[in-house]
């Protein structure tokens, strides 16, 4: 691998591939983490990519698992509410909730077993 030096941009507050990153000369460049398959040398130009279906995945866990979670905790309130003689409205609140948050959980696990792989960093495009 190598670390390039890349020009900061808005998007960066919300990568989930941040923790490859060190922010540099007062936040307005970065040091990326890359994978360096075409043996760039120091002071070479880079251009580098992300891959897009890693970025789909990641887009997938981050939205929509919360809200599947919501939706199942939701679902899952009246059935459970009738089978424990608990109130509809209290169960609605509570297992949406807790099917949330339970998803959010999950999320996280799931982000970063995917970002801490180095199989998933960016790679050098081209050699300028």
């Amino acid at each position: 691998f190598a670390w390039v030096r890349s020009q900061r941009k808005s998007a960066c507050g919300s990568c989930t591939n941040k923790a490859h990153c060190s922010s540099i000369d007062g936040g307005r460049q970065m040091l990326v983490k890359v994978n360096n398959d075409l043996n760039a040398q120091k002071g070479d130009s880079v251009e580098f990519y992300l891959n897009s279906a890693f970025l789909l995945k990641c887009t997938f866990i981050i939205y929509m698992i919360p809200v599947l979670g919501l939706i199942t905790g939701a679902i899952s309130a009246s059935p459970i509410a009738n089978l424990i003689g608990m109130s509809h409205s209290f169960a609605l609140v509570l297992l949406t909730l807790s099917g949330f948050l339970g998803a959010v959980l999950l999320s996280r696990v799931l982000i970063h077993q995917q970002t801490d792989s180095e199989r998933f960093l960016p790679t050098i495009k081209r050699v300028f």
